[in-house]
């Protein structure tokens, strides 16, 4: 479900299509709202699921991720003396991407 108007969308979707690093736009070319808010959909309704805080030691699925993606743009921009264009092309994405992931991770520079 679209939380919002028409021409929201299409702006969601022509935006992600300039950004996207190659000709398929995949879910972590969407505004992180939207990837959050898809992450709370119960399957099979429009409901929100609440957020819950459990203690089980174990780091939610999409935490891991994105720190994921940090340790892996950090040790590019670290191999490249914090150059983003030689990080980008090691890690075989368009260097406008790279910058947009590093800005929306908070990716600190080496």
């Amino acid at each position: 479900m679209w939380p919002g108007n028409v021409r929201e969308l299409n702006n969601v979707i022509e935006r992600a299509a300039v950004l996207a690093p190659d000709d398929r736009i995949d879910v972590d070319d969407l505004p992180e709202e939207l990837r959050e808010l898809e992450a709370r959909l119960d399957p099979g309704t429009s409901a929100v699921r609440p957020v819950h805080s459990e203690d089980s030691g174990v780091q939610p699925y999409r935490d891991a991720v994105l720190e994921a993606k940090r340790s892996i743009i950090r040790r590019a921009l670290e191999a490249t003396g914090g150059h983003q264009t030689r990080a980008a092309e090691l890690l075989k994405v368009r260097q406008p991407y790279l910058a947009r992931l590093i800005k929306n991770l908070g990716v600190p520079k080496p």
